[in-house]
């Protein structure tokens, strides 16, 4: 019989509740609890997740025993404290992104879940995309050669967006929601640390969130990065450029396509475009694999608490390069 890793949810809300389903693919792990401050969401968590049981506080789930490990989908401006409290609870921890609402928090999360002696995986789902791997290990195996230059670009309408994600106290706004989605792409593809942000942001102008957000990244390896977002738009795009003097690759997730040309790489001597297939829900399975593998393994996930931080870095100076007019430094 195979040895299964009880899991517990906090946050029935949409997010929580598509992982609370996904991780009923996993062989290795089963929900046994959900939390919900809501209790007709903790109802419909229960009901979607096959857990046994449910509670509208969520300290009564780290209280439970049989929970090893949680899943924390809740909105930004709680990821943090709930992570923290997880951990102290002796709960291993696997945290939506973007771990909470600045690099002070994230720092907070890292150090509970190291002090514990508990797993921390952020849930940066789009590493496991196959269109954005596919373009990973393109450029690891020299395809564009040195990196010199990446492009990314999200757009988002606010059509379907949680309510919260206009409230700026509950975290809300572009830059933290799917932003952090792209900046960890871009840290994950170039491999350098961030060095130098400078960044430009519009609000909305009711609700007084970042709705379109435009900044650069220089790295210590010298890559120059250009991200650019909005959610005053009309479609939805998610797309990576990596640029170098052998070659081009361009990811598009979405779409399920990648672009390639390149001098190093027989296969794409021409412009090519390869059609890899949409497999965003499948994401969600693959990275509560790595973080069940992980905990049974006794060893870090692939996405560590540590990159998490390191994404709320660039966002933390994005914001602060806003406000001052002039580049900021990461330190």
């Amino acid at each position: 019989m195979v040895e299964e890793i009880r899991f517990g949810l906090i946050g029935c809300g949409n997010q929580g509740r598509l992982l609370g389903r996904c991780l009923r693919d996993i062989e290795e792990a089963r929900m046994v609890a959900v939390a919900d401050i809501n209790e007709g969401s903790a109802k419909k968590g229960l009901e979607e997740t096959g857990a046994d049981r449910y509670y509208t506080d969520y300290s009564d789930l780290l209280k439970d025993g049989d929970v090893e490990a949680v899943i924390v989908a809740v909105p930004h401006s709680l990821l943090a404290r709930v992570s923290i409290e997880a951990a102290e609870s002796g709960k291993h921890v696997f945290v939506e992104k973007p771990m909470g609402v600045n690099g002070r928090e994230g720092q907070m999360v890292v150090d509970a879940c190291r002090k514990s002696g508990v797993k921390l995986m952020v849930g940066y789902c789009l590493r496991y995309d196959e269109t954005v791997r596919k373009m990973k290990r393109l450029i690891d195996n020299g395809a564009v050669g040195e990196v010199c230059l990446v492009t990314a670009l999200r757009e988002t309408p606010t059509a379907k967006w949680a309510k919260w994600l206009f409230d700026p106290k509950m975290g809300g706004g572009i830059l933290l929601y799917l932003g952090s989605h792209l900046i960890d792409e871009v840290l994950w593809v170039v491999g350098s640390e961030a060095e130098r942000v400078y960044g430009e942001l519009n609000l909305h102008p009711e609700y007084g969130i970042d709705e379109t957000v435009s900044f650069t990244i220089r790295f210590k390896n010298k890559v120059l990065a250009g991200l650019n977002l909005s959610a005053r738009t009309i479609r939805r795009i998610h797309r990576v450029s990596v640029i170098g003097p052998e070659g081009t690759v361009i990811s598009d997730p979405f779409q399920g396509i990648l672009e390639a040309h390149s001098r190093n790489a027989e296969e794409y001597s021409y412009p090519t475009l390869v059609k890899v297939g949409e497999n965003l829900g499948r994401t969600y399975v693959l990275e509560l694999e790595e973080f069940v593998k992980a905990v049974k393994e006794d060893r870090e996930p692939l996405i560590t608490g540590e990159d998490g931080l390191k994404v709320l870095k660039v966002i933390d100076a994005v914001f602060e390069s806003s406000r001052r007019g002039e580049p900021v430094t990461l330190t």
